[in-house]
């Protein structure tokens, strides 16, 4: 259910608010902060501990998820796969990070990445329209 939680009624970034329900978010909704956490993996280190947005919202790729911090970002990045419960990344996890690397290299941003299953698809990234 869409919520706004600005005084001025409007969501912090033009993007629809919502309250997070508690379900893990899916990877085909990960946006800004799902994919700078990724970016900035270091082996051993969790960053939901490291983190500035200790109090949300999370910038999902179709919203702005209030109530849902880096803590439940770094859950969300175990949960879809990309990394271990033990910290280290996963298979899936390596690619996705290094396809990740290369398109902000190439000077896309983390708005334009898109997850896709097929790591020698070169359809990781779009432009967003």
């Amino acid at each position: 259910m869409p919520v706004t939680l600005r005084r001025s009624g409007r969501p912090l970034v033009g993007k629809p608010a919502q309250l997070w329900d508690g379900v893990p978010v899916p990877i085909d909704r990960f946006g800004t902060d799902h994919w700078h956490m990724l970016a900035a993996y270091q082996p051993g280190v969790n960053l939901a501990f490291r983190t500035h947005w200790t109090h949300g919202p999370t910038l999902l790729r179709d919203c702005e998820l209030h109530g849902h911090t880096d803590i439940e970002v770094w859950d969300d990045l175990i949960v879809a796969g990309l990394i271990a419960e033990d910290g280290q990344l996963t298979l899936l996890g390596e690619g996705t990070r290094r396809r990740l690397l290369r398109a902000l290299q190439q000077g896309w941003n983390y708005v334009n990445f898109r997850h896709v299953d097929d790591a020698d698809s070169d359809a990781w990234v779009r432009r967003a329209s």
